[in-house]
């Protein structure tokens, strides 16, 4: 058992009830990825390149990595300083209006066309 794994006791598993989705809980977190950064240093991590800003947020500075997940004021400060664009809203497509028998009826005859 020199180089093997041990399985603990209790450990959590991938397919245990225990582990839940971090986004589902707490909408308010951002994931910040390297092609969301415009600002920063570039860092190469092993065979990863990694961009790293830091910004201050009340009164603490905090260091901001791509790939982190960070909460909605950091992810404010971000955009403020011009790390970040701001995520632009997708507008809402306009339904067509469905047309009721009600319609139909205030409709006058001359304007109906008939083959």
């Amino acid at each position: 058992m020199l180089f093997k794994k041990r399985k603990r006791p209790g450990a959590m598993t991938q397919g245990s009830t225990g582990i839940t989705n971090i986004y589902a809980t707490t909408p308010s977190l951002f994931l910040i990825t390297f092609e969301m950064m415009r600002k920063g240093s570039i860092i190469n991590r092993g065979r990863t390149t990694v961009r790293q800003h830091a910004v201050m947020v009340g009164g603490h500075i905090r260091l901001v990595t791509s790939g982190d997940t960070v909460d909605k004021p950091t992810f404010d400060a971000l955009i403020e300083a011009g790390v970040v664009e701001a995520p632009v809203p997708e507008p809402e497509e306009a339904a067509e209006p469905v047309a009721t028998p009600d319609d139909a009826a205030e409709v006058p005859a001359e304007d109906l066309e008939v083959p």
